[in-house]
């Protein structure tokens, strides 16, 4: 009699045990679902604030072009132009590329795009650099000639400014949040096997 209440109160508690194993199994997939979720939005609103700003910028250029007589700043200002409607549609494409990524779908489709955004970000660290120096070049000739010593204060305030948040952006915003959605999408991917 005693050995057969033992055997169910064993059975018992084994039963509490993979509840409670189960229970925490969930517990962690959500836990890293949520700091996917959490960096794939920040990146996100990042995105998109970028895509604000350029095309906030596009008119005022448009109109710097317009009100311009200078054919070199006209010219250099077209290049900005450019610069800036490509900088949309590559942002646009990175925002597509985020929207895949969903923590509840395919684990691997998941890792596999959260790659090629990394991949993606490398690239335009790469060739931001050497664009945006072949546009300052020309606006430096053009405030050389031009520009009044107020001009010339804004402009390297305005470079200065723009330099530092776009190192922080890289090296912070970006560097931190794709690793973090990489490792937690491994892990979701190991507790999967």
């Amino acid at each position: 009699m005693e050995l057969e209440e033992m055997k169910n109160a064993w059975l018992a508690l084994g039963e509490k045990l993979d509840q409670k194993g189960k229970l925490s199994d969930i517990i962690i997939r959500e836990m890293y679902r949520s700091k996917v979720k959490k960096s794939v939005n920040t990146l996100l609103r990042y995105e998109y604030f970028g895509v604000i700003v350029c095309l906030l910028v596009l008119p005022l250029i448009g109109w710097l072009i317009f009100v311009n007589q200078s054919l070199l700043y006209r010219f250099t200002l077209g290049y900005w132009a450019v610069f800036d409607i490509a900088a949309v549609i590559w942002t646009l494409k990175k925002i597509g590329l985020l929207m895949k990524i969903d923590e509840i779908g395919v684990i691997k489709e998941n890792i596999r795009t959260a790659n090629t955004y990394s991949l993606w970000i490398h690239s335009e660290k790469k060739y931001f650099i050497p664009f945006t120096i072949i546009g300052v070049i020309p606006m430096t000739v053009i405030y050389w000639f031009y520009a009044k010593p107020w001009h010339w204060v804004f402009m390297t305030a305005l470079l200065v400014l723009v330099t530092l948040i776009t190192i922080w952006g890289y090296k912070r915003l970006y560097a931190r949040n794709i690793r973090t959605i990489q490792q937690n999408l491994n892990e979701l991917d190991d507790l999967k096997e």
